[in-house]
Parts: C-alpha cells; structure tokens; sequence
C-alpha cells in the first residue's frame, strides 16, 4: 500500500460511520412512526393505514441489508487501516 492510502481509507471511514449514524436515525423515525400508526391497544392499526405500516416494514427491511452491507465494510476498512 502507498502511504496516501491511509488518507483515502481514514475518509471513508469517516463516510461510512455518517452513513450507518444516518441509517440508525432514519431507522429510529420510521419505527416512531410505525408505531404511530396504530390505535392505543397496540393491537390494530388505525383504519386505512396498513399500507403505510407496509411500506415502514419494507424500508426497515431494505436499511437493515444496508446497514449490514456498512458495517462489513466498514470491518474491512477498519482491517485495511492496520495493514498501512
């Protein structure tokens, strides 16, 4: 490796922890509002809101493939940064 790899690695670390810190918050505001979306039993959704809960889920679902594919990278940069 070249020293200014340490300068390109160190960068996109800093990248990828915002991304994963913008993943978390974006988590945490659909969650709050899928939770807003059912009656005070918690047991039914209000009425015509199940699409809405719908698509919270598959946001949810598709951060959390996002998310992992960012921490995995993020490993392999953390492991690069050793090697320089």
């Amino acid at each position: 490796m070249k020293p200014h790899d340490l300068i390109t690695i160190m960068k996109n670390l800093e990248k990828l922890r915002k991304v994963k810190s913008n993943i978390k918050e974006l988590e945490f505001n659909i969650s709050e509002h899928s939770d807003g979306l059912f009656l005070s039993n918690r047991l039914h959704l209000k009425t015509g809101l199940h699409f809405h809960h719908e698509a919270n889920q598959e946001a949810l679902k598709c951060l959390s493939s996002v998310k992992s594919t960012v921490v995995k990278t993020l490993e392999l940069h953390e492991k690069a940064k050793e090697r320089v």
